[in-house]
């Protein structure tokens, strides 16, 4: 006859750093580490400011507003190396590198009262419908403040693009 005694280790869930990914569940994905989530109205509010190495945050489902709070994404500031991947597409060129907000194929999204510095590009968005970008500043990108491809209903309202090596928007 064998003894033994099982016992179970709670699971332990630790912010493992960016990126971070904003989707429709019950706690918003990845923002409980970054801010809070309102499941009623789809919304991150940002608590504090963010550092990444490479994409800061990638909002993975249609309808999600990034409500930045007057906080900043900071990237890596890196100059353009072979290791990035360039796509070509009919409004120019993005790199497959960092992102401060990547919402590419998401419909409906809102990103506000935010500032973005130095990644490659600031704010992606393509291949998507109503997207509205406002109170956010977009600085000092490798290549573009704002990059988007092929999206329908985009509006800017009180953006700002500055110091970014390429442009401020292309579109």
């Amino acid at each position: 006859e064998q003894n033994f005694t099982v016992s179970t280790v709670p699971e332990v869930l630790s912010d493992l750093g960016a990126p971070y990914t904003i989707k429709d569940d019950s706690t918003g994905g990845d923002c409980q580490w970054i801010g809070t989530w309102n499941s009623g109205t789809k919304t991150c509010t940002l608590s504090k400011n963010i550092t990444s190495g490479s994409t800061g945050i990638i909002i993975a489902s249609d309808g999600i507003t990034l409500d930045g709070n007057q906080y900043v994404i900071s990237g890596p500031s890196s100059t353009h190396s072979t290791k990035d991947t360039e796509i070509d597409g009919p409004y120019g060129r993005a790199l497959t590198g960092d992102y401060g907000v990547n919402g590419i194929g998401q419909n409906g999204i809102r990103i506000k009262n935010l500032t973005v510095d130095g990644f490659e590009v600031g704010i992606r968005t393509g291949n998507s419908h109503d997207i509205k970008i406002y109170s956010v500043t977009s600085q000092n990108n490798t290549l573009d403040g704002f990059y988007d491809e092929q999206s329908g209903g985009l509006q800017f309202l009180s953006a700002s693009a500055k110091d970014n090596q390429r442009n401020g928007i292309t579109l």
